[in-house]
């Protein structure tokens, strides 16, 4: 590990503090209505994987209003 390497909640906790109460609202199990219907109207979006090996990639996509399913 080196010294900018963080694995630990506990080492995040000592460059970052804990969330606020809004942050923490934010974070949904599944999507509900509101942020259904926002994406209903997107003509944009950036599609985003990672792999086993923490690789990532992001991809953006476009289209008209309701092209995201």
């Amino acid at each position: 590990m080196s010294d900018h390497e963080i694995i630990t909640r506990d080492q995040l906790r000592t460059v970052y503090r804990q969330p606020g109460d809004g942050a923490v609202k934010k974070v949904l199990p599944h999507l509900d209505q509101h942020c259904v219907d926002f994406i209903s109207h997107c003509p944009f979006c950036v599609l985003s994987t990672s792999g086993a090996d923490g690789r990532l990639d992001a991809s953006p996509k476009g289209g008209e209003p309701g092209f995201l399913k």
